[in-house]
Parts: C-alpha cells; structure tokens; sequence
C-alpha cells in the first residue's frame, strides 16, 4: 500500500505521509484505512471540528469526531484500503461529498466509516513548502485524534503537532529527531 506523489507534491512530505499511515497500520491494524488528499494546507482547527456557532466561531467536539466538513472540491484524492493486507477498495462512497451544511457537521466518524482509520493529508507542498497530516484512530467506541503541521527549511520536518507530541510524531514515523528545533 502506498500513496503516490502527484504533481504538485514535495516527495518528502509524500515519505512522511506513507511512513505514517505505515506506523499507524503497524501499531492500529485498523479493519479499514481511508486516505483522503485535500488540495492544500489545513489548520488544526480542523481537528475534531463540530461546526460554526452563529456561523462566526468554531466549535469543536473531542468526544463525537465528525468527519471534517471540506467542501468536496477540495478533495482531490480519496483512497480505501481494506485489512488484512490493505487492498485497494474501489468499492466505496466517499466521505466527502456535497451536502447541506447541516447534514455535512452532524455526520460522525463511527456512523459514517465505522471503525476505519483515517488520514487526511495536505497537497500543493511542493510549492507552499508546508504541509499537514490530521488522523481519526479507531479507540472502543469513539476515536482519538491528532493534527501534525510540517515544514522545509532545507528538508522536511515536523513543526508542530496537536492531539500527540512531536517525539511521538518522530516514532510513529520510525525517525530520529531532525534537530531540537523540531522537538517543540
């Protein structure tokens, strides 16, 4: 199972992103992996995101993930891998599709992928020189959540992380630190 660099992707950020989704099926083995590429860098506001009150300020709701409501022309790729040695599954609804908006912030991760793992991944890195990975991990009942930002000054590193700690981005990734300015 690997993810592909596309045209306007860096091809270290693309490493990053497979190693991992390899860490996590490693340490998860999930029945499901869903892979989805967003077409450019996104925030950790996006992490356990629940909707907008009175349409001005973000909410977010840690213990009922819903899926990120991207608006589906952001979406430029989205892969399902199914266990046990995760295949390709052309068979599948997207997760992301063009719905009210009410609809969109009230459909959670358990009821829409049950019990998948899922990643989400910025593109366009080649030319921002940054990029993002935010995961939703299968755990009893609900899902834990992270979001990583990554930067190049020179080459690749992680440069913040939300939901897990730097060093354990690095683990995950089966890395060494890259420098202390990347343990923050």
């Amino acid at each position: 199972m690997r993810i592909s660099t596309g045209e306007n992707d860096a091809t270290e950020f693309i490493v990053a992103v497979n190693q991992a989704v390899e860490g996590l099926l490693t340490q998860e083995a999930p029945p499901e992996l869903i892979v989805v590429q967003i077409d450019s860098w996104f925030g950790p506001r996006w992490l356990a995101f629940a909707g907008k009150a009175l349409g001005l300020m973000g909410v977010r709701d840690c213990g009922r993930l819903r899926i990120p409501p991207f608006v589906p022309n952001r979406v430029h790729s989205e892969l399902r891998f199914v266990a046990p040695f995760y295949d390709r599954s052309e068979e599948h609804e997207p997760i992301h599709r063009k719905l009210a908006a009410k609809t969109a912030f009230s459909r959670l991760a358990r009821e829409v992928a049950p019990g998948a793992m899922l990643l989400w991944y910025s593109g366009n890195t080649a030319m921002t020189a940054r990029g993002c990975m935010m995961a939703y991990i299968p755990n009893g009942d609900g899902y834990r959540s992270w979001h990583t930002q990554w930067g190049r000054r020179g080459s690749w590193h992680t440069a913040h992380a939300h939901g897990m700690k730097v060093p354990e981005v690095l683990k995950l990734l089966n890395a060494e630190p890259i420098s202390s300015t990347a343990l923050r």
